[in-house]
């Protein structure tokens, strides 16, 4: 009613009726205006058919209203996990708070790129639903958070298991901070066969390459020595523990430094204890490299000293000198976040995804070499995988394996230790592609030889997967591109063995059939899709999660990014139409949105 009365109020005092003649003069005026501009509409197109249909489109002193909410369904769990260019991992809640950052987003070549989200909004509290998938990828959505399918972009609760979306098949995203060799080896070590919890680090192995190579590492490291210690009908341990001569030599250093100061300042020790507040014995055991002082009282010495002198002094600080202090591996594991976890605890740490590819290599390379296997079963399949009670840890090695273009399922399974059974989450990597990927770009050290043996199993078969297919439904695609011409003559063109039955929408289309029936057809788009970087995984379950915080980015263009390693988009229908009318015909377009912030 209220909408009416505007228009009530627009049309008075402009008169009532009009003749027959008036209006049909406007009519034929506009359909000569049509004829001549050869278009199907007279407005501006919104880009979307089927609306320019019905409106033809946008008309001079339209007012049109769009009837849904901003941020309406795209909403993303807080806690959900986004790749940013530099290789760095960061939460979707982290992004908003700060504003920026560059992702990943799925091109229409089918191509990951970079890109810079327009807008960061906090959408609430919203239920959210989780979906797993086929290879064990998770995330927690609004249900109406569209997920690309082979159909199109649908919204979750459209969604049943057994359907299939687009997850990244490759992320070759490697960062530019470097750590020292030496650390990539210990931290792989560690947080595979290492003991954390304890006062010192300990390694426990039995193969002599990787106790030599830990030892090796831990030497280089400097500060600390490790020694092996042999327990009777057990693996031995390799102990971490800090290098009293190193830290005597400190002392002395520390000494020395203290003496010079005082007497440049005049000062004898008894003056100075009595400035600190400590008594001259101290300051005697100071200056004679007996000791350093404690963490508290070090502190009062930092304040009468400068910190240049202080770091001359103690360049690695005061622990370093201090005889009951921790070493300096169990230092930079509490500084990485990972000193004091359990075995359920491990994780990776954050530096170790903005590594360079060499370098991200050697750490994967040493994490399975301790729980992490290349076997041949006995159903003949090759089979690279790895095995760890933390499931954070190895849902953060799928993703890194996934930089190298290695496609890794993650499955719950139920291990027996001693008389009780526990969750363990396991890695398999069985896909012939993704396994010549692992052996040619990371390895396991200290198990080449089985490494070898899978790769030279692999090499023997013919490759092809069941896994990494073309749905069903692309089919349509293919015979779209290919007109009237007989599916068995298109066949021959394409060189595809069997051309009398090719399975037309009946199985699933290899990479390598689609691209020989692209390249009959001599259609781009086709050749893009077999090339992807879209895998195509199976829904398994969707389950209800609860009412919890939501937070939305709106990408420009593509209107979609890679969150949790999967492929979700933003519904951007109004912003959509504003892009196309300025890209198509050139007018300007001003836009006011809810979601702004003030600063905007």
């Amino acid at each position: 009613r209220k909408v009416f009365e505007i228009a009530e109020q627009g049309t008075r005092g402009k008169g009532g009726f009009e003749s027959i003649k008036s209006l049909l003069t406007k009519a034929v005026d506009k359909i000569e205006t049509l004829f001549e501009q050869d278009e199907p509409i007279t407005g501006l197109s919104t880009g979307f058919s089927d609306l320019d249909g019905m409106t033809s489109g946008l008309q001079p002193a339209d007012l049109i209203i769009v009837a849904g909410r901003p941020s309406m369904g795209k909403c993303v769990e807080a806690g959900t996990e986004i790749l940013l260019e530099d290789g760095s991992i960061e939460t979707i809640e982290t992004l908003y708070r700060r504003k920026s950052g560059r992702l990943l987003t799925l091109a229409e070549d089918w191509r990951f790129r970079f890109t810079e989200p327009s807008a960061f909004v906090d959408d609430g509290q919203k239920p959210v639903f989780r979906l797993t998938t086929r290879l064990g990828r998770t995330i927690e959505t609004t249900a109406t958070h569209p997920y690309l399918t082979p159909k199109g972009w649908r919204p979750l609760d459209e969604l049943e298991v057994g359907e299939k979306v687009a997850v990244p098949r490759t992320l070759p995203v490697f960062g530019k901070r470097s750590m020292r060799e030496c650390e990539i080896k210990l931290l792989g070590y560690l947080l595979g066969d290492g003991c954390l919890t304890q006062g010192a680090p300990k390694f426990t192995n039995v193969d002599e390459r990787m106790q030599a190579d830990f030892i090796s590492a831990a030497e280089a490291f400097g500060g600390v020595r490790a020694t092996i210690k042999q327990r009777s009908g057990r693996a031995p341990d390799i102990c971490i523990a800090a290098d009293q001569t190193e830290r005597a030599s400190w002392r002395e250093r520390f000494a020395e430094g203290l003496r010079g100061a005082l007497e440049s300042a005049g000062l004898s020790g008894r003056q100075f204890a009595l400035a600190i507040g400590v008594s001259p014995v101290s300051v005697w055991n100071w200056t004679h490299a007996r000791c350093v002082p404690e963490a508290d009282v070090f502190t009062r010495v930092c304040g009468f000293f400068s910190n240049e002198q202080l770091a001359s002094w103690l360049p690695e600080g005061r622990e370093s000198a201090a005889g009951n202090s921790r070493n300096a591996v169990t230092r930079w594991l509490d500084e990485l976040g990972v000193w004091g976890k359990d075995a359920h605890g491990k994780f990776i740490p954050d530096s170790v995804f903005q590594l360079p590819k060499e370098e991200m290599a050697v750490f994967i390379s040493r994490l399975f070499a301790t729980d992490g296997w290349a076997a041949l079963l006995k159903s003949g399949q090759s089979q690279l995988g790895f095995s760890s009670v933390s499931e954070r840890m190895v849902r953060q090695l799928q993703h890194l394996l996934l930089r190298f273009g290695v496609i890794a399922k993650l499955r719950a399974r139920s291990v027996k230790l001693g008389e009780s059974r526990h969750s363990a989450w396991q890695l398999d990597i069985t896909d012939a592609e993704s396994i010549l990927a692992f052996a040619r770009d990371i390895g396991i050290f200290g198990k080449e030889e089985a490494v070898d043996r899978v790769v030279s199993a692999v090499m023997r078969k013919r490759r092809q997967t069941n896994r990494d297919l073309i749905p069903v439904e692309f089919w349509e695609d293919v015979a779209r591109a290919k007109g009237d011409e007989p599916w068995a003559q298109l066949a021959r063109r394409a060189g595809l063995q069997g051309a009398s039955n090719i399975h037309v929408g009946r199985r699933a289309l290899s990479r390598s059939r689609l691209s020989q029936l692209a390249d009959a057809l001599k259609d781009q788009r086709l050749r893009n899709l077999a090339t992807s970087d879209v895998y195509w995984d199976e829904v398994v379950s969707i389950e209800y999660m609860g009412i919890k915080q939501v937070y939305d980015l709106t990408i420009p263009v593509s209107h979609n990014f890679v969150a949790n390693d999967l492929c979700v988009h933003n519904t951007t229908f109004s912003m959509n139409i504003a892009e196309n009318v300025a890209i198509n015909s050139g007018k300007p377009v001003a836009v006011f949105s809810m979601e702004m912030p003030g600063e905007a």
